[in-house]
């Protein structure tokens, strides 16, 4: 457990004090409560664990519950898992069809260590296959885009500017075409 310092009224060496502010100096448990700042059976918790387990026992124990009384069924933990896995959904449709938070969800695919798309394949298996070319320019990748131009600066044309602009006021469009070799990733773009 980490405390601010290892003086801190709450700190092993506070409970120490505690405990012996009961046992040895016979205070009540209620005293010390108040003088702690704690609820009484809290008090009479940490005495236990100095009786039963010496020194060491007021630090042994953690402050977390052991049980969560409203933690989700483990067959639902499974449902959301099996979802990513075979279905390969994301968190957010895992969500939706199961009809439950977001978080809940992701916080469970975490837990699964099933948040990237790699952590979804069985590593005892071959990995995905992808396409790929034996000689350079087998398969290119291409990709054109327009570019238009605009004939003054600062103006864009949408749906509710100047309607009756002559077509002879419009400016040319270029096109960006990008090709990517598959095999080298080697990239080329040309505007014209």
């Amino acid at each position: 457990m980490q405390t601010t310092h290892r003086n801190a009224l709450l700190s092993v060496s506070g409970r120490k004090a505690m405990v012996e502010m009961v046992s040895i100096e016979k205070k009540t448990k209620v005293a010390a409560a108040e003088k702690y700042n704690l609820n009484s059976v809290t008090v009479k918790k940490w005495i236990e664990r100095y009786v039963s387990e010496g020194e060491s026992g007021p630090d042994a124990g953690y402050s977390h519950p052991h049980i969560n009384p409203r933690a989700m069924p483990s067959k639902k933990v499974e449902e959301i898992i099996t979802m990513r896995k075979g279905g390969k959904l994301t968190s957010d449709r895992i969500a939706c069809k199961l009809k439950m938070y977001q978080r809940t969800a992701s916080r469970h695919l975490i837990r699964a260590k099933l948040t990237r798309q790699k952590d979804m394949y069985d590593r005892d298996k071959e990995p995905p296959l992808h396409y790929e070319r034996e000689a350079l320019g087998d398969m290119f990748h291409l990709d054109i885009k327009k570019l238009r131009n605009f004939d003054e600066e600062g103006v864009r044309e949408c749906s509710t500017g100047n309607r009756h602009k002559s077509a002879n006021n419009v400016a040319a469009s270029q096109y960006k075409q990008v090709s990517v070799d598959n095999l080298s990733r080697y990239a080329s773009i040309s505007i014209f």
